[in-house]
């Protein structure tokens, strides 16, 4: 008796049988997809594990460094997030580079070059 291979089972139907039984379906009559609102649909997706494929969005980009007049040194802060995030949203704001405006704050104090407070 020649063996069969190993693949083929006799539960799989046949290729004829299985023509055979999709031929007899039809899809239900009357039924439509219903329009949902796009909320609805992203609400649905998270839902069930879809994750947004859509582009991300881009942060507000930072102009480039200005160049300086003469030498330079570096100047390093701990600050505060609050503070820190005002500074900079103070820089953004004006247009300046962090040097700049802490130049600019220091001429508002009345901070001399020797670094006194002007009476």
């Amino acid at each position: 008796m020649p063996r069969k291979p190993a693949f083929q089972d006799d539960r799989v139907a046949d290729d004829s049988s299985l023509a055979t039984e999709l031929s007899a379906f039809t899809p239900k009559s009357g039924t439509q997809a219903k329009e949902l609102p796009i909320q609805d649909l992203d609400r649905l997706a998270r839902q069930h594990g879809f994750l947004d494929r859509s582009p991300p969005v881009e942060p507000k980009r930072r102009r480039g460094r200005r160049k300086t007049l003469g030498e330079v040194k570096f100047f390093n802060i701990r600050a505060p997030i609050n503070v820190f995030d005002r500074f900079v949203a103070l820089c953004d704001n004006e247009q300046a580079t962090y040097w700049e405006m802490l130049e600019q704050l220091m001429n508002k104090a009345g901070v001399d070059q020797n670094g006194n407070f002007n009476d």
